[in-house]
């Protein structure tokens, strides 16, 4: 037992469990009988203790806007001395307000914008003293990363040569340069189809924030002309009289295979001296002319004239007669 204690104003106990006896005695010594206060009388001068709380860890995707926190309220130890806990809330604008979530241990958070949130955590007990508030932070993402394309967005290419994709960029405003996470499709391209020939770029950061797709066109043309190649001397030299014999032509095509050469010859006439023009001609699937080429024919007379004596051989003439 406690030995009495004199008070002569008001007193402060210590924190704990306390039973009060109290008496009162005056100048002359006079005591009055021994009272007891009603009790016991519980002093909770400690705040509570071991809280915790968690967000879910990394980044926020945009579609969900939400984030789930999980805590835990603690104790207010020692048990049986102190008050116990009334009161558990959080606080997301660094405790200017709090949201209580006593007897919970998650909440969900939404509305959140995009940025750093850090939550606060605390707990109050019966006396009103308050834990210290323990914290945790996430960062919410939002925003979708932005493609660039390298180059241009419309490229002509010739047919059946080799396309090199000028690439592309990507950035976001957590995650940085992922330029190595764009996913491609539509290459390589095929050069021998002519025509239009869709590339797709797409990137999604590591919130999932899909970026708007980009693409480009590479359209495959064909403006390179056949070549044509004749076949035989050029010039070409002919009989008189005889029939005339076309040497032919081929064509090169730098996409087209199988192209027939167009050959006019329809001015030769071999049964009269002279020059005459062959020409030859072709056109590829996309309209590209080659080169003319002609061949120039001589029909020539290489045979000697005949002459035929008429009378007689040897001719015998009397002398002095005509």
């Amino acid at each position: 037992c406690t030995p009495n204690t004199l008070y002569t104003g008001p007193f402060q106990l210590p924190n704990g469990i306390h039973y009060i006896q109290f008496f009162s005695e005056d100048e002359s010594t006079n005591t009055e009988g021994v009272q007891a206060v009603p009790g016991p009388i519980k002093v909770d001068e400690s705040a509570p203790s071991g809280q915790s709380v968690a967000l879910d860890s990394g980044v926020l995707f945009n579609n969900t806007g939400n984030v789930n926190m999980t805590f835990e309220q603690g104790t207010d130890e020692p048990a049986g001395d102190n008050s116990g806990i009334s009161i558990c809330e959080f606080s997301t604008d660094g405790g200017t307000t709090w949201t209580d979530v006593s007897g919970q241990t998650s909440f969900a958070l939404n509305s959140l914008t995009n940025g750093p949130v850090s939550v606060l955590y605390r707990c109050t007990d019966d006396a009103g003293n308050v834990s210290v508030p323990v914290s945790d932070s996430i960062t919410v993402d939002m925003v979708a990363p932005e493609i660039t394309l390298s180059g241009d967005a419309s490229v002509i290419v010739e047919a059946d040569t080799v396309y090199v994709d000028a690439g592309a960029t990507a950035n976001d405003d957590a995650d940085g340069n992922i330029s190595g996470a764009i996913a491609v499709s539509g290459l390589p391209v095929d050069t021998s189809i002519l025509g239009d020939h869709l590339i797709t770029y797409n990137v999604t950061d590591n919130a999932g924030n899909s970026a708007v797709q980009v693409t480009r066109t590479v359209t495959v043309v064909d403006t390179t002309a056949p070549v044509i190649t004749l076949d035989g001397s050029n010039p070409q030299d002919i009989l008189l009289g005889q029939a005339y014999v076309e040497l032919g032509a081929t064509v090169t095509d730098n996409h087209d295979v199988g192209l027939t050469v167009v050959i006019d010859s329809s001015l030769v006439n071999t049964n009269q001296i002279g020059s005459y023009a062959v020409t030859y001609n072709v056109t590829d699937s996309s309209g590209n002319h080659a080169i003319q080429k002609t061949r120039t024919v001589n029909v020539v007379d290489q045979e000697a004239p005949i002459i035929t004596l008429t009378g007689a051989n040897p001719q015998e003439i009397e002398v002095g007669t005509l």
